[in-house]
């Protein structure tokens, strides 16, 4: 498995703001290496910038059951919960595999 990252020189937030991030990372990151790739390799890309923070791997995505809205996992549930308090959309893509995008107002 790859892990790609990129994370510019200047990158900088507040501890009330970098601890949510840091448990939305851990959440994101995890269920990737535990359900994205299924015994294949693959890629997990992180980049971060000001105002925006992109996880993407291009494992198997979720399962159709999981896109509706409602239907989410409770680590899902704690991501959402999270970009909330750190002021932040969320938007979750499924092509070639997963890719979550928060973007700080």
């Amino acid at each position: 498995m790859k892990l790609k990252l990129k994370i510019p020189a200047d990158f900088y937030y507040e501890i009330d703001k970098m601890i949510p991030i840091g448990l939305i990372m851990n959440e994101i990151l995890s269920n990737s290496f535990k359900y994205a790739f299924k015994d294949k390799k693959g890629e997990i890309r992180i980049s971060i910038s000001k105002d925006t923070l992109i996880v993407a791997d291009n494992g198997i995505g979720f399962p159709s059951e999981k896109n509706k809205k409602g239907n989410s996992s409770f680590g899902m549930q704690l991501v959402e919960l999270l970009a909330e308090q750190v002021d932040a959309n969320m938007d979750i893509k499924h092509v070639n595999g997963t890719s979550i995008e928060l973007k700080f107002k």
